[in-house]
């Protein structure tokens, strides 16, 4: 799904590029507080949460009775209607931090500790509503005690992806921000990765699924670091030195995924 966010941004940029230039604004430090931090934090927590309830109750239950049922269309586009706003207001916030150049003037991320303990905090609280969650489903709790408990843990949840985000986005500014080589070579080759990423990962996933004795954990690690090898690998030797033939090559095999691959 966020391929195809990628490919109608890619659309609209060819068409009206003048609406994702970046301000003219000085990149002046502005003045950032704990305040704004928590304010930034509930107004995109409870705008994420709002829109995906409106869209779980007027569409999703109706229709699959699942609030995290998954929906596919014809293999190309798999999602969860309930994740539809998280992910588009999400992408959105990127297009905005660097129109406005909000991690220049230290808009956002904004403060460390801030993040931090919002962090920690959001994290223990909805692991333990989420806990009641599935232990008054195990119980065959009343009906209205599963459907609150099942709110309050989708809203923390929305918020704890907040600042889950923040803090990456702090820790990253603060501590890997710096003009070195392998950063430059990493931002450079960051799109390119990210574009590929998909059909290699589905291809190591589907190479270890039918080897049995390692645990999930293991499997994690291992198509984790060699999704990194390989896509960089892609990027680096593959799509820039050739990148028609790369484009190519890519669209091809994911069209042969899309035909072969189903739910």
């Amino acid at each position: 799904m966020l391929f195809v966010f990628f490919l109608i941004f890619a659309l609209i940029y060819k068409v009206k590029r003048n609406w994702f230039t970046t301000t003219n604004e000085s990149c002046k430090l502005a003045n950032g507080s704990a305040y704004t931090n928590i304010k930034f934090l509930f107004l995109v927590g409870f705008l994420t949460f709002f829109l995906s309830e409106i869209l779980i109750l007027f569409l999703v239950i109706p229709a699959t009775r699942d609030p995290e049922a998954w929906v596919s269309f014809s293999g190309f586009i798999e999602l969860q209607p309930s994740r539809l706003f998280l992910h588009l207001i999400y992408f959105g916030l990127g297009i905005l931090t660097y129109k406005n150049k909000w991690i220049e003037r230290a808009i956002f991320p904004g403060h460390l500790i801030t993040w931090t303990i919002s962090f920690f905090i959001l994290l223990i609280s909805f692991y333990y509503i989420n806990g009641l969650y599935i232990k008054n489903i195990y119980l065959n709790a009343p009906g209205n005690l599963i459907i609150v408990c099942g709110t309050a843990a989708f809203f923390l949840r929305n918020l704890l992806t907040m600042s889950i985000l923040s803090l990456s986005m702090a820790l990253a500014v603060r501590y890997w921000n710096r003009p070195t080589k392998i950063n430059r070579n990493l931002a450079s080759n960051s799109y390119d990765m990210y574009i590929t990423h998909y059909p290699i990962v589905i291809i190591l996933q589907f190479a270890l699924f039918f080897i049995p004795g390692i645990t999930g954990l293991i499997k994690f690690g291992v198509v984790s670091t060699l999704s990194i090898i390989f896509t960089y690998s892609v990027s680096q030797f593959l799509m820039k030195p050739f990148p028609r033939i790369a484009a190519a090559s890519v669209f091809i095999l994911l069209i042969i995924m899309f035909m072969l691959i189903r739910p």
